[in-house]
């Protein structure tokens, strides 16, 4: 990624125990079935906020979770799907 670059490069982590694969949304970026355990390719996702969804890829009309979420520009970061206390989330790691 070159410097100023207005994109940030992002990967999914399906890391949210119980919960079965999952399509995600992340602006005009989009995966499919990424299954627990798993960790998708770089994307990349124009910097600012997206609409972030995650939909079960059984029942794609169940959107689990759905947030706007900041991609900084130029960054590279982890996208790890979590268990939370209102089921699912996404907690966002910044790659070293």
């Amino acid at each position: 990624m070159l410097h100023g670059d207005p994109a940030c490069r992002v990967r999914f982590l399906h890391s949210a125990a119980g919960f079965g694969p999952v399509n995600i949304a992340a602006g005009e970026a989009d995966l499919k079935t990424l299954g627990f355990g798993q960790m998708s390719e770089f994307l990349s996702v124009p910097a600012g906020f997206a609409l972030t969804v995650l939909h079960s890829a059984r029942m794609p009309e169940l959107a689990l979770y759905q947030r706007s979420l900041l991609y900084p520009a130029g960054s590279v970061l982890t996208a790890a799907i979590v268990n939370t206390q209102q089921g699912i989330g996404i907690r966002m790691i910044p790659e070293l």
